[in-house]
Order: structure tokens, then C-alpha cells, then sequence
């Protein structure tokens, strides 16, 4: 299963009642960050989470509502007693920038990895990244929990397989002549997730959240009474946000990083649920945890 916590839901600046962007991903004990503005470690805290079992960073861009907390969490990630490699994502720009924040912690007990690619494991995930339609280049994440298929025990004693070898095989590895083809059926399907933000509207979005679990997006404005800000900033609103998630085909759609100008979001999701009914507002501290099928 895959547990999911919004840290926060604000853009710009954080307010009293109101983090920065961020989302904090546990898999089987482990965490993954997305973002990492100011704050993002009070936020951590505050809803019940470590700091030491952080295995990587996902930042989706620099501007700094959504990095700037990034020194001060690697040196509480020290102060914690990590001593095992954090990896830090990031879309263009990540070798320099990283290179300014290591500049401030100083010599850390730990490696800082970065990942650049466009797709990697972690914490038992697969990572997918693509391209986000902002100001400056940004990144989105796509995490995946892969299903193995069923396991068939008689087809393994067939093979003659002892009974505490099928472990060995049901997570991948070969026993004697036999594969984990022979004795295990199809991949199932696995869980899902995928963040964008900030960014207007995209068709990398579309692909990336083709039917997944749960897509968590942009929603800095409620409307197209404020289209121009979205455009001229790069980011999208609430039914933009909307007819995304429909065309995605999505079980479910969080909106998070909500302007200033926004006092209560929930006010403004009829419009957007008429277009996709299974969209909702963040809320700082919304939980969801996801099961397989």
C-alpha cells in the first residue's frame, strides 16, 4: 500500500493556516518528499511523520516556495542520525542549484545522490518523471507500485521447488532452472499516483495520469475569472484542473497549491466536480492511504 500526506497547499508564501506545496509518500516504512518550501519540516512533524526514514527528495521546480526549505531539512535529516544516501530530483538546473544548497549545510553524514533521469526505483517504487508547462523548466512525478503476478504453488511443486525456495521466486529471482515466469501469472495492477505542479494545462499530464489511483495537481485559481494570472504565472484552475482529470481517465483528483486570493477552496469545487465528479480540494494534513485492488 501506498500512504499519502499533503503537507501543504499554499503558493508564494505560507501562511498561518496554510504550508507551502508539499506531499510526503510512505511505502513499507519508507518516505518519499515531493517539494520542500519553508517549513516542510514543522509540516512533517506537526502531522505525525519522521524525518530520518526520507530516502529522496522530488522537487518539481526552483522556485522557492518549493525548495527553499531544502537546506534546512538535509541537516535535520543529519541531526536525525541518517547516515544511508538521500537522492534529490529535479528538472533542468538541479546539478548547479543543488550545488548552492550543499554550500550552505556543509559536509553532511550522508551521500546527497542526484537523479536526473527519467525514470528510477526507490523505496520499492517506480519513479517516472515528465516535463510541466511552467515559467521555468519543472518537472512532474508519476510513483507506481508494481503487483506481481498470482503465485501458483502446485505449478512450483511440479517443478519440484521447496516450500521456503518460493519466496526467492515470488520476488523475482530464479530457483535452479526455474523462473518466477514458470510458476506466477501476469503482473496485476499495481497503485498509482502522480503530482503536477505548477503548470498549466498539458498533455504530458494527460498520459502521465492515464487511469491512475490518484492525480494530485495544480489548482492556484478557482476560475476563469482569473485565467490571465493563470497563463501570464503558468498555472492552471480549478476547471481546467477538472477536464484534465476526466480526460485522464482518473479514479480520483486532489486540487492543492491554492493562491492567496483563495480563503476556502471547498467553496469553489461544484463547478469543477460537474466536470469531473471525483475531484476534491487539499486540504494541510489530508491523508489517504491506497490499497491494492
Amino acid at each position: 500500500m501506498i500512504d499519502i500526506v499533503i503537507l501543504g497547499t499554499g503558493a508564494m508564501t505560507p501562511l498561518p493556516e496554510r504550508n507551502l506545496s508539499a506531499m510526503l509518500l510512505r511505502c513499507e516504512g519508507r518516505q518519499i518528499l515531493v517539494d520542500c518550501g519553508e517549513g516542510t519540516q514543522v509540516a512533517i512533524r506537526e502531522y505525525g511523520y519522521g524525518l530520518k526514514s526520507i530516502d529522496g527528495i522530488a522537487i518539481t521546480h526552483f522556485h522557492g516556495d518549493h525548495f527553499f526549505g531544502l537546506p534546512g531539512l538535509l541537516q535535520s535529516l543529519e541531526h536525525a542520525g541518517r547516515t544511508e544516501p538521500v537522492w534529490v530530483a529535479g528538472p533542468e538546473g538541479l546539478d548547479e542549484m543543488m550545488e548552492r544548497v550543499l554550500g550552505m549545510t556543509g559536509d553532511l553524514a550522508f551521500p546527497v545522490e542526484l537523479r536526473s533521469e527519467e525514470s528510477f526505483v526507490s523505496t520499492n517504487l517506480l519513479i517516472e518523471t515528465f516535463p510541466l508547462s511552467h515559467r521555468i523548466p519543472a518537472q512532474g512525478y508519476k510513483f507506481i507500485l508494481e503487483r506481481s503476478g498470482e503465485f501458483f504453488p502446485e505449478k512450483a511443486r511440479e517443478f519440484g521447488v521447496a516450500k521456503d525456495q518460493w519466496s526467492r521466486l515470488q520476488t523475482g529471482e530464479t530457483v535452479g532452472n526455474v523462473t518466477p515466469q514458470m510458476v506466477m501469472g501476469p503482473k496485476r495492477k499495481g497503485i498509482s499516483v502522480v503530482y503536477a505542479t505548477d503548470t498549466r494545462p498539458s498533455r504530458s499530464i494527460v498520459e502521465a495520469a492515464r487511469g491512475v489511483d490518484l492525480l494530485i495537481m495544480d489548482g492556484t485559481y478557482p476560475n476563469e475569472e482569473k485565467m490571465a494570472h493563470a497563463v501570464k504565472y503558468g498555472h492552471m484552475h480549478f476547471l481546467e484542473a477538472a477536464a484534465l482529470a476526466a480526460e485522464a481517465g482518473v479514479k480520483e483528483a486532489w486540487l492543492t497549491h491554492f493562491s492567496h486570493s483563495i480563503e476556502d477552496p471547498q467553496e469553489h469545487m461544484k463547478a469543477a466536480q460537474a466536470i469531473f465528479p471525483n475531484i476534491h480540494s487539499s486540504f494541510d494534513g489530508k491523508k489517504a492511504t491506497l490499497r491494492f485492488e
